[in-house]
Protein backbone atom coordinates (compact mmCIF):
# COMPACT_ATOMS: atom_id res chain seq x y z
CA UNK A 1 0.00 0.00 0.00
CA UNK A 2 1.14 3.45 -0.84
CA UNK A 3 0.13 6.75 0.73
CA UNK A 4 -0.59 9.34 -1.97
CA UNK A 5 -2.51 12.60 -2.40
CA UNK A 6 -5.83 12.65 -4.26
CA UNK A 7 -5.50 14.38 -7.65
CA UNK A 8 -8.88 16.03 -7.15
CA UNK A 9 -9.06 17.23 -3.52
CA UNK A 10 -5.46 16.74 -2.31
CA UNK A 11 -6.45 14.57 0.66
CA UNK A 12 -4.02 11.73 1.50
CA UNK A 13 -5.29 8.17 1.00
CA UNK A 14 -3.89 4.66 0.77
CA UNK A 15 -3.74 3.10 -2.67
CA UNK A 16 -2.53 -0.35 -3.63
CA UNK A 17 -3.94 -0.25 -7.16
CA UNK A 18 -2.37 2.96 -8.47
CA UNK A 19 -5.60 4.95 -8.07
CA UNK A 20 -5.21 8.72 -8.33
CA UNK A 21 -8.47 9.72 -6.59
CA UNK A 22 -9.71 9.00 -3.08
CA UNK A 23 -12.89 6.97 -2.64
CA UNK A 24 -14.94 10.08 -1.78
CA UNK A 25 -13.95 11.80 -5.04
CA UNK A 26 -14.60 8.64 -7.07
CA UNK A 27 -18.08 8.40 -5.55
CA UNK A 28 -18.69 12.09 -6.30
CA UNK A 29 -17.57 11.59 -9.90
CA UNK A 30 -20.00 8.69 -10.43
CA UNK A 31 -22.85 10.67 -8.86
CA UNK A 32 -22.13 13.64 -11.15
CA UNK A 33 -22.10 11.36 -14.20
CA UNK A 34 -25.40 9.83 -13.12
CA UNK A 35 -26.98 13.30 -12.62
CA UNK A 36 -25.71 14.54 -16.00
CA UNK A 37 -26.95 11.44 -17.81
CA UNK A 38 -30.40 11.85 -16.30
CA UNK A 39 -30.43 15.61 -17.04
CA UNK A 40 -29.42 15.17 -20.69
CA UNK A 41 -31.93 12.33 -21.12
CA UNK A 42 -34.88 14.43 -19.97
CA UNK A 43 -33.83 17.77 -21.47
CA UNK A 44 -32.99 17.03 -25.11
CA UNK A 45 -31.87 20.58 -25.96
CA UNK A 46 -29.69 21.15 -22.88
CA UNK A 47 -26.32 22.86 -23.09
CA UNK A 48 -23.20 22.51 -20.96
CA UNK A 49 -23.92 25.91 -19.36
CA UNK A 50 -27.46 24.86 -18.37
CA UNK A 51 -26.17 21.63 -16.82
CA UNK A 52 -23.53 23.59 -14.93
CA UNK A 53 -26.12 26.01 -13.50
CA UNK A 54 -28.90 23.53 -12.72
CA UNK A 55 -26.76 20.70 -11.28
CA UNK A 56 -23.98 22.84 -9.77
CA UNK A 57 -21.25 20.78 -11.46
CA UNK A 58 -17.98 22.39 -12.55
CA UNK A 59 -17.82 23.02 -16.32
CA UNK A 60 -14.31 21.57 -16.48
CA UNK A 61 -15.64 18.28 -15.04
CA UNK A 62 -18.51 18.18 -17.55
CA UNK A 63 -16.09 18.68 -20.44
CA UNK A 64 -13.74 15.99 -19.12
CA UNK A 65 -16.68 13.53 -18.86
CA UNK A 66 -17.60 14.38 -22.45
CA UNK A 67 -13.98 13.86 -23.61
CA UNK A 68 -13.80 10.52 -21.76
CA UNK A 69 -17.13 9.54 -23.41
CA UNK A 70 -18.75 8.97 -20.01
CA UNK A 71 -21.67 11.17 -21.10
CA UNK A 72 -22.98 12.50 -24.41
CA UNK A 73 -24.72 15.76 -25.22
CA UNK A 74 -28.30 15.30 -26.45
CA UNK A 75 -28.84 15.27 -30.22
CA UNK A 76 -30.97 18.44 -30.18
CA UNK A 77 -28.40 20.42 -28.21
CA UNK A 78 -26.72 23.21 -30.14
CA UNK A 79 -23.73 23.01 -27.79
CA UNK A 80 -20.69 20.80 -28.23
CA UNK A 81 -16.96 20.40 -27.78
CA UNK A 82 -14.28 20.77 -30.45
CA UNK A 83 -12.54 17.87 -32.19
CA UNK A 84 -8.90 17.97 -31.07
CA UNK A 85 -7.69 17.42 -34.64
CA UNK A 86 -9.86 19.52 -36.95
CA UNK A 87 -11.93 21.74 -34.62
CA UNK A 88 -15.35 20.48 -35.75
CA UNK A 89 -18.08 20.57 -33.06
CA UNK A 90 -18.85 17.08 -31.66
CA UNK A 91 -21.18 15.74 -28.94
CA UNK A 92 -18.70 13.45 -27.15
CA UNK A 93 -15.14 12.13 -27.35
CA UNK A 94 -11.89 13.69 -28.51
CA UNK A 95 -12.19 13.29 -32.28
CA UNK A 96 -14.97 13.50 -34.88
CA UNK A 97 -15.78 10.35 -36.89
CA UNK A 98 -13.78 11.30 -40.03
CA UNK A 99 -10.69 12.08 -37.90
CA UNK A 100 -11.11 8.80 -35.99
CA UNK A 101 -11.24 6.92 -39.29
CA UNK A 102 -8.11 8.69 -40.58
CA UNK A 103 -6.21 7.96 -37.38
CA UNK A 104 -7.21 4.29 -37.40
CA UNK A 105 -6.21 3.94 -41.07
CA UNK A 106 -2.86 5.59 -40.31
CA UNK A 107 -2.19 3.24 -37.39
CA UNK A 108 -3.21 0.20 -39.44
CA UNK A 109 -0.95 1.28 -42.32
CA UNK A 110 1.96 1.61 -39.89
CA UNK A 111 1.29 -1.86 -38.49
CA UNK A 112 1.10 -3.38 -41.98
CA UNK A 113 4.37 -1.68 -42.91
CA UNK A 114 6.06 -3.19 -39.85
CA UNK A 115 4.72 -6.65 -40.70
CA UNK A 116 6.22 -6.42 -44.19
CA UNK A 117 9.60 -5.44 -42.80
CA UNK A 118 9.99 -8.55 -40.66
CA UNK A 119 13.49 -9.19 -39.55
CA UNK A 120 14.76 -12.37 -41.10
CA UNK A 121 16.86 -13.63 -38.23
CA UNK A 122 18.57 -16.95 -38.83
CA UNK A 123 20.98 -18.95 -36.79
CA UNK A 124 24.32 -18.91 -38.50
CA UNK A 125 27.08 -21.51 -38.15
CA UNK A 126 30.74 -21.01 -38.77
CA UNK A 127 32.44 -23.41 -41.14
CA UNK A 128 35.56 -24.78 -39.56
CA UNK A 129 37.41 -28.04 -39.31
CA UNK A 130 36.01 -30.27 -36.59
CA UNK A 131 38.84 -32.77 -36.85
CA UNK A 132 40.59 -31.51 -33.76
CA UNK A 133 37.45 -32.17 -31.70
CA UNK A 134 37.08 -35.80 -32.75
CA UNK A 135 38.46 -38.54 -30.50
CA UNK A 136 41.07 -40.73 -31.84
CA UNK A 137 40.07 -44.38 -31.66
CA UNK A 138 42.91 -46.85 -30.97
Amino acid sequence: MQLRPCSNCGKLFYSNTGAVRCSACVTTKFEEIKQLTKFFTYKQDATIQEAKEKLNIDEKNIISYLREEKIELPPLSEDGIECKRCGKIIKTGKYCNPCKAELINGFNAGIRKEEKQEVKAKMRFLDYDNSRFKRKIK
